[in-house]
């Protein structure tokens, strides 16, 4: 019998990133998500 994961649901969190620009947020976000990193990553255009 399986350890009871289907009565766990996966929790749901909210995160705010905040900080200088060009600091790195998006990619440590990209690469928490996706397991990935984009050497070539255009920054994001803030306000």
């Amino acid at each position: 019998m399986a350890s009871g994961s289907y009565n766990n649901p996966l929790k749901k969190f909210k995160l705010v990133f905040l900080g200088e620009q060009s600091v790195g947020k998006t990619s440590l976000i990209t690469r928490f998500m996706y397991d990935s990193f984009d050497n070539m990553y255009q920054a994001t255009i803030g306000i």
